[in-house]
């Protein structure tokens, strides 16, 4: 992840490692994560309507648990282990 404010990030050419594309995080002038918990809300919320198409479309249970872990949980559980490191050490 790349931390920048939004104003200095977009004007940057994207990031990559291979053929893998780097994140970048999207940080508020005061050093919230606001902005970026909200980009991230946004994106799982685009899937998960997206999985629901796919359930009327009558897409098989297996499948769309498989879409599920894959595409949607992938985004909301990014870097989970970092962040449940850092509140078990507060402890």
């Amino acid at each position: 992840m790349v931390f920048r404010p939004p104003s200095i990030t977009s004007n940057l050419p994207p990031i990559s490692a291979s053929s893998y594309q780097i994140q970048r995080a999207n940080i508020d002038s005061n050093l919230s994560w606001h902005t970026h918990v909200e980009a991230i809300i946004s994106t799982a919320t685009q899937r998960l309507y997206f999985l629901k198409q796919l359930k009327r479309a009558g897409v098989s249970h297996v499948q769309l648990l498989y879409f599920y872990i894959s595409v949607i949980r992938l985004v909301l559980e990014y870097a989970v282990h970092v962040w449940q490191f850092k509140n078990m050490r507060s402890v």
